[in-house]
């Protein structure tokens, strides 16, 4: 069912801004702690593990494990009309298995993941301001 309904779009801000340049340029960046060295997300102006203020962001890999996933079968937004079903899948960063995010399955099927899988970063761009982080199985 094809429709003329927008997708809502993420509204960068001051603190998600670098995330989606890096995005943009096709580079996955993340704050990390310049105290413990812990990387974060959703990005915040202190640490979530040692409390520390600040922090740098830092181009990762882009490469992770995959912690779990729904297929998501329901309308929610009519500008998702053409995608659904889809899945939406959680994802450890190899540099630190405590920073996960959440992204859209690409080039495989729900019926191929399996829990602790390898995975890798894709880049879609969405509009001329964003692209968004999708993931895909790593084919080693």
């Amino acid at each position: 069912m094809a429709t003329n309904v927008s997708r809502p779009l993420p509204l960068p801000d001051i603190d998600s801004r670098p995330f989606w340049q890096g995005a943009k340029d096709g580079k996955l960046l993340i704050q990390r702690c310049p105290s413990c060295r812990s990387f974060r997300w959703p990005p915040r102006d202190f640490c979530n593990v040692c409390y520390t203020p600040g922090g740098d962001w830092t181009q990762v890999s882009g490469q992770g494990v995959l912690l779990s996933w729904t297929v998501q079968h329901h309308l929610l937004h009519p500008g998702f009309a053409d995608e659904v079903p889809y899945v939406v899948l959680a994802v450890a960063l190899d540099e630190d298995r405590r920073c996960q995010l959440l992204g859209n399955l690409r080039r495989a099927t729900a019926e191929e993941l399996q829990a602790g899988m390898a995975m890798e970063a894709v880049f879609e761009e969405a509009s001329p301001e964003i692209t968004l982080v999708h993931w895909r199985p790593r084919r080693d």
